[in-house]
């Protein structure tokens, strides 16, 4: 399917409008495939970078995000379990794009479904989209993915293992784990998790999140601070980068 925007580029001069062009999940500005290039990401020149998460239930609001110099990128629900697919990913996909977002999918973990396959269904949908400009793959981990409270720990452990390990393999890219404080705390204790990067849930209104001590020495790579950042009266949830720009240029790179 074919979804159709017009772009806008940054340049000197300010915001030109480069006319709608048909293109691939339109993320990418050309005729045809020789002229075809996808759009240079914009960083805010601010201090802190700033983004936000796309949860599957937000277009309506997303599609009329206003163009905000201090959000940076964004992260979007692509799929939950081994067969829910946000309907509008590929869109918001796109709208990010327009906004010349940095952006990234993320996938909801149901740990009553095979991780393989969960692995698999995940990066067969973002397969058509991402690229070097892309942020690295991300696992949401928490506990509304539990169909069962008394889950044992080192088998739960066990599974987004092979998760993270099959989704590596795919994407030749290092997936970051979401998760927050008091589920970190509880069911990431195998060292193997520091490796892949953390993104934290943490709402403490303090300067540093609270970190699970399995990530105490390799700290935090993005923070969501709070889940009501309030954009034209619709509440979304605002993501802070342990970096500054040219760090997050990497990240898209790696």
């Amino acid at each position: 399917m074919l979804y159709h925007y017009r772009f806008y580029l940054k340049n000197k001069g300010g915001e030109q409008k480069n006319s709608a062009q048909n293109s691939k999940i339109s993320i990418y500005i050309g005729a045809n495939d020789q002229t075809r290039k996808e759009i240079t990401p914009f960083i805010s020149g601010k201090k802190k970078i700033y983004g936000i998460d796309i949860a599957k239930y937000r277009y309506d609001k997303f599609k009329k995000f206003p163009l905000l110099g201090s959000i940076s990128y964004a992260f979007i629900n692509a799929t939950e379990g081994i067969k829910r697919i946000n309907p509008n990913f590929y869109k918001e996909w796109g709208i990010a794009s327009q906004h010349q977002l940095y952006k990234g999918a993320y996938h909801f973990y149901r740990n009553n479904a095979n991780p393989i396959k969960q692995a698999d269904f995940f990066y067969k949908t973002i397969q058509p989209v991402i690229n070097s400009n892309s942020l690295p793959p991300v696992l949401d981990v928490e506990a509304l993915g539990f169909s069962d409270t008394n889950y044992a720990k080192n088998s739960y452990q066990e599974r987004v293992l092979k998760f993270l390990n099959r989704i590596e393999k795919l994407t030749k890219r290092t997936p970051i784990i979401y998760t927050n404080y008091n589920f970190g705390e509880k069911f990431f204790t195998k060292k193997e998790f520091s490796k892949f990067p953390l993104w934290i849930a943490d709402y403490n209104n303090s300067d540093t999140p609270r970190i699970p001590d399995i990530w105490k020495d390799t700290g935090w790579l993005f923070w969501q601070k709070t889940n009501r950042y309030d954009v034209d009266t619709t509440l979304f949830d605002l993501d802070l980068f342990n970096g500054n720009a040219n760090q997050m240029q990497q990240l898209n790179t790696q």
